[in-house]
């Protein structure tokens, strides 16, 4: 037997339940419309209240993380910068050290060279060790070299007894010459060339 009191729903009503049900479940209108029916029947159960402590816990542990990739990334990008720097770093290097050894450039020049990059702010290796290079007097040698330092051929700008019988008798000269080199090929050498013996 029905209840004479309860009137069954009109059509409007069926269609406003509908429509209730179908923005209960909007993903977009849902969650404001459950929030105001929450404050207005505080004693209604939504499914945030189901749900919220659950998501509490994976959003802490989200964000816990995020903030390890975070930081997993920011020394990672800090490695890579430094591992970088430093082959960059040995590339200059051996720029330098290459360009050194082809232009000759001493300890002096290597640092003169470096400081012309720095002046320019160009840091083209090869144009400042030529610059350099270029740029740098060639050392005086000093001491004696394998070339005679004055020539006194066969004792003409001198008067040499040694020599005296080379203009009177070349042959014979010759052959005392050849004689003494047979005898003592190093001695004979260290004499002529003025080496010690």
């Amino acid at each position: 037997m029905t209840d004479p009191t309860v009137r069954p729903a009109t059509p409007n009503q069926l269609r406003a339940e509908l429509l209730l049900e179908d923005l209960w479940k909007d993903p977009e209108f849902g969650p404001k419309l459950r929030v105001k029916a929450k404050a207005k029947f505080n004693d209604i159960q939504i499914p945030e209240d189901l749900v919220e402590p659950a998501l509490a816990d994976i959003r802490k542990q989200h964000e816990t993380l995020q903030a390890q990739h975070a930081a997993i990334v920011e020394k990672l990008n800090k490695r890579d910068e430094k591992e970088a720097e430093e082959r960059t770093f040995r590339e200059m290097e051996a720029s330098v050290n290459a360009a050194v050894n082809k232009y000759g450039l001493t300890e002096e020049g290597r640092g003169r060279m470096l400081d012309r990059m720095k002046e320019t702010k160009a840091f083209d290796v090869e144009a400042a060790a030529a610059f350099v290079a270029h740029a740098t007097p060639p050392a005086p040698t000093s001491g004696p070299s394998w070339a005679p330092q004055k020539a006194n051929f066969y004792g003409t700008a001198d008067a040499d007894k040694a020599f005296e019988k080379l203009h009177r008798d070349p042959i014979g000269y010759m052959d005392d010459e050849l004689n003494q080199f047979v005898r003592d090929p190093d001695k004979y050498t260290a004499e002529t060339f003025g080496r010690a013996a």
